[in-house]
């Protein structure tokens, strides 16, 4: 769907939603694993939305072309659209 990655989005004050890659699966990684994690695989720029005070060494570039993502997805004509969870809801 995407056409640059690694594609970072903040999740919640303590963690961000990251994809490496085309084919990995979304991740939820707490802040400290995802820095740690960034600087070993020597990634200095992602795609997305993130705190840059958080991500001071990365380049956040949020300059992402959602309207050609839009164009880019293949609708099916379903009667019933399955709904993606990639975090439970927080209830209480």
């Amino acid at each position: 769907m995407y056409k640059n990655y690694p594609i970072i989005k903040a999740s919640s004050k303590r963690d961000h939603f990251v994809q490496f890659n085309k084919n990995s699966k979304i991740e939820i990684i707490p802040n400290k694993e995802l820095l740690l994690l960034l600087k070993e695989k020597s990634i200095e720029k992602a795609y997305g939305e993130a705190n840059k005070d958080l991500f001071e060494d990365i380049e956040i570039l949020e300059n992402i072309d959602y309207i050609s993502i839009i164009k880019d997805i293949k609708f099916q004509n379903l009667k019933q659209i399955e709904a993606l969870y990639i975090k439970k809801p927080n209830i209480s």
